[in-house]
């Protein structure tokens, strides 16, 4: 069996540090992060590149296979984190007097089915999650079509969908973060189907050529060693700074999957260690957490002064709570499902 990659939770670790970052800044009335929702990108790419592969491996599964393994491994910890933003959004909003009970259980009802935001029912209590639900549907689609016609969808409707989508995006919204519902097609669950499939392609690609591709980079170390680092300089530029060019991290992440994947690329012998084999399920853990930590951050922020003045140490509190909490949250959720299945 091949050994695990661990380049890839290294990189899963620090897009999710940014996108809790990116979502606790207004807490704090800062900006160190203007773009950091475009590190949901990588993940819905990471996505499609192992669900090749998991269809590689399972070729006489199907789709709903698939989504239910899926499901499986990923919902016990989403339910958890769910009850608790549904307490703490519960007891907020009875402190200020405008519970609406109605609202909260049909939304609820949406959260669970893991129905939000797939252009059925928009919104959801732990808003995060919309990345979840869209990867889930669209997984089963993806799975679907591989299993229907791997060729056609590889190397047809897939670099179709892809092109018609990002020009589309590029030409009347000039950015990724989009939430509309057009005719009936709700570009969230687009936007995730397409990068999704963009993983499923870039795996497809370095499966196919895996050794001239090992050939090529170990005859040209330093020239895709600078073309490496020129990558992660654009992505560190893009999601740092509010650009019309958020396109191209796409791109950019695909190269760096591309890199993380290639044993003789410097992010490869760098990060490859067993050091990282936890950031996986620490990284998930964050962030199907990171919404409820910063609704209680939120209260202590506004009734200590202190902390009002010191920006950094909020976000170094915040960063070590967070990791703390989901660090003990992933374990006994673990030992409450491992003890149902015995």
């Amino acid at each position: 069996m091949k050994e695990r990659n661990y380049t890839i939770d290294f990189f899963r670790i620090i897009f999710i540090l940014i996108i809790c970052i990116h979502h606790f800044q207004p807490i704090i009335n800062a900006k160190f992060i203007n773009t950091g929702f475009l590190c949901v990108e990588f993940f819905f790419i990471v996505s499609g590149f192992f669900l090749y592969k998991s269809f590689k491996k399972n070729s006489n599964s199907n789709g709903l296979k698939y989504t239910i393994g899926r499901i499986k491994k990923l919902y016990p910890l989403y339910i958890f984190a769910f009850i608790v933003i549904l307490i703490l959004t519960t007891i907020e909003s009875c402190s200020r007097g405008n519970l609406n009970v109605q609202k909260s259980i049909f939304t609820s009802i949406s959260e669970i089915l893991l129905l939000q935001n797939i252009g059925i029912f928009n919104g959801g209590i732990n808003y995060p999650m919309w990345y979840l639900s869209t990867l889930i549907v669209s997984g089963f689609f993806i799975f679907e079509l591989l299993k229907r016609d791997k060729n056609l969808y590889l190397k047809l409707l897939g670099p179709l969908s892809i092109i018609i989508y990002f020009a589309f995006i590029n030409k009347n919204y000039g950015t990724l973060e989009v939430w509309d519902n057009i005719n009936g097609i709700y570009l969230p669950l687009v936007r995730t189907f397409v990068d999704m499939t963009i993983g499923c392609i870039l795996s497809y690609i370095m499966e196919e050529y895996s050794e001239k591709i090992k050939n090529s980079l170990t005859s040209h170390k330093f020239f895709y060693g600078i073309i490496e680092i020129i990558n992660y300089i654009i992505l560190f530029y893009l999601i740092i700074k509010n650009t019309p060019y958020q396109i191209y991290s796409v791109i950019a992440f695909t190269i760096l999957i591309a890199f993380a994947n290639i044993e003789n690329s410097i992010c490869y012998k760098l990060f490859n260690n067993k050091i990282f084999r936890y950031n996986g399920d620490l990284s998930y853990s964050m962030y199907v957490n990171h919404a409820s930590i910063i609704l209680i951050f939120e209260h202590i922020y506004k009734r200590i002064n202190y902390l009002q003045n010191n920006t950094l140490l909020c976000i170094a509190m915040y960063i070590i709570i967070l990791i703390i909490y989901s660090y003990c949250i992933d374990k006994i959720v673990k030992r409450i499902t491992q003890r149902k299945e015995v």
